[in-house]
């Protein structure tokens, strides 16, 4: 279960869930109210059905040539996936396609608002379609709790880099740091050439 499955890591987690619609919206509430209760853990769900609900008509009308009015508790995908199909004649109705094959055209429908409408998605068609804030909400309850998490345990090397160090100094990159394409990174006694920086583009660096 998602709800304590990264437990033992001790780490901040943000859980986001779709709202979706009743009874799945009641199931959902009592997991997000047992991960509030944990320490440094914050579950969150959806005002709207779905996450795909927050999304700006003009990008479906855009990706998908339809228009349409988002409501805020219908199945989004669902009715787009039918839309599409019954463009066309059909010898079949779609209440009467199988039901894996409905799905399998729903999850399509799905992938594409996920990605390319996303992709058309600008701030101000953001604060159109979320008027209350919702994603900035969420954004922000992510940023306080790393900034807590900083707080209390500044960043420092994983374990596994500890035992290295440069032999070179570093200053002065536009990140702070400069690294010569010749570097060297030493393990204790021994020194291991190292080329960050290759000029053949099917090259990885060596370090």
């Amino acid at each position: 279960m998602w709800v304590s499955r990264f437990a033992a890591l001790g780490l901040p987690e943000v859980h986001l869930y779709d709202r979706e619609s009743s009874p799945e919206t009641t199931l959902r509430e009592r997991i997000v109210a047992k991960i509030n209760r944990r320490p440094g853990c914050r579950g969150l769900l959806t005002t709207k059905r779905s996450l795909e609900h927050y999304l700006h008509p003009a990008t479906i009308t855009e990706i998908f040539g339809l228009e349409v009015s988002i409501s805020d508790h219908e199945p989004l995908a669902d009715l787009l996936a039918q839309r599409l199909y019954e463009q066309h004649t059909r010898s079949v109705s779609w209440s009467e396609l199988p039901k894996p094959i409905r799905s399998k055209r729903r999850n399509r429908v799905k992938h594409r608002l996920h990605t390319r409408c996303v992709d058309r998605m600008t701030p101000q068609r953001l604060a159109e379609s979320d008027p209350d804030g919702d994603l900035v909400g969420w954004l922000a309850e992510i940023r306080r709790l790393l900034d807590g998490r900083t707080q209390q345990h500044p960043p420092s090397l994983p374990r596994s880099m500890e035992n290295y160090r440069t032999t070179e100094p570093l200053s002065g990159s536009p990140l702070g740091q400069s690294v010569s394409p010749q570097s060297t990174l030493a393990r204790k006694d021994t020194k291991i050439p190292c080329d960050p920086f290759p000029t053949h583009p099917d090259r990885v660096p060596s370090c």
